[in-house]
């Protein structure tokens, strides 16, 4: 009876399909679409240290990009200097021992002039400052009113207020100047990451850093901008 059924089943499968103009066939289970060869495994492991060097310099280079500073132009030197500071430099001019003997004297002479003109200076302030605390003393004895005068401590303007017009009046009769305003401030761009994909090949697996993407945003910003100003411009052009 079970072989009688699906007998039936089938021919009311194949009437259905042979109705409908479609046809099975066989099913493909196999994991492997193409033929698959055998690749050593020393094989594969050099490949895949390849592949981990290149990202890794890939990666060095996009560290060095992202590093770069601004260049300014005051401190920046020329290339051509720079090659040729060698040929530039002069070298000192050898010292006999007299020479070099008569320097040592020198320096430890002034060195000892040094020493006494700072001691005589500590000595006058000392001096003073015991003169100062003597009549201070004396003056107390006189008059301690005066000696509250002396002692106490001076005010020289400070704090200071002062309050004006916040905001400059307008002047009458003043005509503004026409006149085209052009912003001539340089802007400095981080260099793009187009010549690395092409070296490296490895665009996919590296993200896209902020600068660039920056960059992107802007750009498509200003062609809608252009769009919009070329707008106008031709219908004005048409009518």
């Amino acid at each position: 009876m079970n072989k009688s059924l699906q007998h039936l089943v089938l021919l009311q499968n194949h009437s259905l399909i042979s109705h409908r103009r479609l046809h099975l066939s066989v099913p493909l289970c196999f994991h492997f679409l193409k033929k698959q060869t055998a690749i050593d495994p020393e094989i594969a492991k050099i490949r895949e240290e390849r592949k981990r060097r290149k990202l890794e310099k890939a990666i060095l280079k996009l560290k060095q990009y992202g590093k770069k500073p601004k260049p300014v132009e005051e401190i920046g030197i020329d290339i051509k200097l720079i090659n040729t500071l060698d040929n530039r430099r002069r070298e000192p001019d050898p010292i006999n021992e007299e020479n070099e003997m008569k320097r040592i004297v020198i320096l430890k002479e002034y060195a000892r002039s040094r020493v006494l003109l700072a001691n005589e200076n500590i000595r006058w302030i000392k001096d003073a400052m015991r003169r100062q605390i003597r009549a201070l003393e004396a003056l107390k004895i006189v008059s301690p009113e005066l000696y509250k005068a002396a002692v106490k401590s001076e005010q020289c303007g400070l704090p200071s207020i002062m309050e004006g017009p916040s905001l400059t009046p307008p002047i009458e009769g003043y005509k503004s100047p026409d006149g085209d305003y052009k912003d001539v401030t340089k802007q400095w761009v981080q260099p793009e990451l187009p010549p690395l994909i092409k070296k490296f090949g490895v665009g996919r697996l590296i993200k896209t850093p902020t600068f660039q993407k920056k960059l992107l945003e802007q750009k498509k910003n200003q062609e809608g901008e252009n769009k919009k100003e070329e707008g106008p411009k031709k219908k004005t052009a048409t009518a």
